[in-house]
């Protein structure tokens, strides 16, 4: 096999949606709260809760995104895995795990399932309709 399948799906509320200055353009960084139910000892179950860091978009697609999404929201993301390496203050090398979102899809009562990607050919610019509402 000359290339592998790099893609994953999660589902997940957003603890934390930060705007981020990226040189010229902006980033969207969300800190997603993945829960999942476990067998404990004794039978019971327990909740454990990963966090993934997720770049949820750039530029214009981050901005409109940032208006739409807020701490608490239910999301289904989309995307792929990718790896960063970097180097701390004291010189140690880290690696860093993050998601780079194809989709981003607003759940729950708010978003009702709608893709938070906009239409071809409309900005989504602030004095423009909203294009999810007609």
């Amino acid at each position: 096999m000359k290339y592998g399948l790099n893609s994953i799906t999660l589902a997940g509320n957003v603890g934390a949606c930060e705007l981020k200055n990226a040189g010229t353009s902006q980033k969207l960084e969300l800190r997603l709260a993945v829960t999942t139910r476990r067998p404990a000892a004794g039978g019971e179950w327990r909740e454990v809760t990963t966090w993934v860091t997720v770049c949820a978009g750039w530029g214009q697609r981050a901005e409109t995104l940032a208006r739409m999404i807020a701490k608490g929201t239910p999301v289904l993301v989309t995307g792929r895995l990718e790896c960063r390496e970097y180097a701390t203050a004291a010189g140690e090398k880290r690696t860093a795990y993050e998601v780079a979102a194809d989709d981003v899809i607003l759940l729950g009562s708010n978003g009702a399932g709608r893709s938070a990607e906009p239409r071809r050919g409309e900005r989504g610019d602030a004095q423009e309709a909203d294009p999810w509402l007609d």
